[in-house]
C-alpha cells in the first residue's frame, strides 16, 4: 500500500503542545546541503520511490557543492514510530506557515525523507498561495517575485529559485518531528 500524505495547518493545541513538550533529541546541521524545494516529484511514483528519487538527486548536488574535507552524508533512519511531522516555513513568507503532515500509520523517517516532506511542504504553500492569489508577477524592472496577498504573502522569490543551505534544526518526539530548514535564494 503507497502512503498519502495530509498536509494541514497546526493548530493552536499543537503549537502549544509542541513549545511545551521536551524533545527526545534535537539535531542541527542534519544535511550539509540538500537540494531544492522545487524538486519534481513524480506523482506516477509511490511515496517511496518519490523518497529515493529525491534522495538521490540530493545526495548528487551535495556531490558537487562540497568542499574538499566534507562529505555526502548516506540516508540514515533518524526516527521510528513517527506518525506527524510539523514543518516551519517563515522564508520567503510574510506569513510564517505551521503545517502537519500526517502519515496513515506510524513509520521510521530517514534525514533524507524528511528533507523531502519538507519539500513537499514548500511546494504546498506555493500551491495554496496560487490557488487563493494568483501569481504576482514579478517586481517591476526585476527578476524577484511581486509579493501576493494570499494566506502566505510569499514575496522576493519563486519556488524555483530557493535552494536548501545547511542550517536549520530537527526536534524528535515520541512520535512526530518538528523541523525547520532555511533556505537560500
Amino acid at each position: 500500500m503507497d502512503i498519502q500524505l495530509t498536509f494541514s495547518d497546526v493548530t493552536k493545541a499543537e503549537a502549544t503542545m509542541i513549545s511545551t513538550t521536551e524533545p527526545g533529541q534535537v539535531f542541527e546541521g542534519i544535511l550539509t546541503y540538500g537540494g531544492y524545494p522545487s524538486f519534481k516529484f513524480d506523482k506516477t511514483q509511490t511515496y517511496d520511490q518519490q523518497i529515493q528519487s529525491f534522495t538521490s538527486n540530493a545526495q548528487e548536488r551535495m556531490a558537487h557543492s562540497l568542499l574538499e574535507n566534507e562529505i555526502v552524508l548516506p540516508s540514515k533512519i533518524i526516527a521510528e514510530g513517527i506518525s506527524f511531522v510539523y514543518c516551519v516555513i517563515d522564508y520567503p513568507l510574510e506569513e510564517e506557515a505551521y503545517i502537519k503532515v500526517s502519515f496513515p500509520s506510524p513509520k521510521s523517517i530517514t534525514n533524507y525523507e524528511l528533507l523531502a516532506i519538507h519539500a513537499k511542504v514548500y511546494q504546498y504553500i506555493y500551491e495554496i498561495e496560487n490557488t487563493t492569489f494568483p501569481d504576482p508577477g514579478t517586481v517591476p524592472g526585476m527578476l524577484n517575485r511581486a509579493k501576493s496577498h494570499g494566506k502566505y504573502g510569499i514575496w522576493g522569490h519563486y519556488l524555483e529559485d530557493l535552494i536548501y543551505n545547511s542550517s536549520g534544526g530537527v526536534k524528535i518526539y515520541n512520535n512526530f518531528i518538528f523541523c525547520e530548514f532555511d533556505v537560500d535564494s
